[in-house]
This record gives structure tokens, C-alpha cells and sequence, in this order.
């Protein structure tokens, strides 16, 4: 039986392989497509700092791009 740090080393291997291949066909991050609207004028730098800071999920997108 794996151990539970295994298993969610491998969950998160999973998560980032796929968040990979998502980017690869088009997907944006919450905040990339925030900063869009930004430059836009449909929402402010502080209302996409609120929404994006409550998900506190950071990706290492030099690290999407090593795999």
C-alpha cells in the first residue's frame, strides 16, 4: 500500500502533467485571464488581486514548461 505522501506526490505529478497539457490547447490561469481585463478596463488590478488571492495555488510555470 503507498504511503499517503506518496500517493499525493503522485496526485500532484498527475495535476501538473495535466495543467500542462490544458495550457498547451489554450487554457489560461485564473489570473492570466484577470490581468486581461485589467488592460481591458472591465475590472481593477485590486478586484483580480481578491478573487486570485483566495485560491492560493501557485504554479511554477518555468516548471510546467521543464516537464
Amino acid at each position: 500500500m503507498q504511503s499517503a505522501k506518496m500517493r499525493i506526490m503522485n496526485n500532484e505529478c498527475r495535476t501538473r502533467k495535466l495543467r500542462k497539457a490544458a495550457m498547451e490547447r489554450g487554457m489560461r490561469m485564473l489570473r492570466q485571464n484577470g490581468w486581461e481585463k485589467v488592460s481591458l478596463g472591465a475590472t481593477s488590478i485590486e478586484e483580480i488581486q481578491c478573487i486570485t488571492c483566495t485560491f492560493q495555488i501557485s504554479y511554477d510555470l518555468d516548471e510546467l514548461e521543464d516537464e
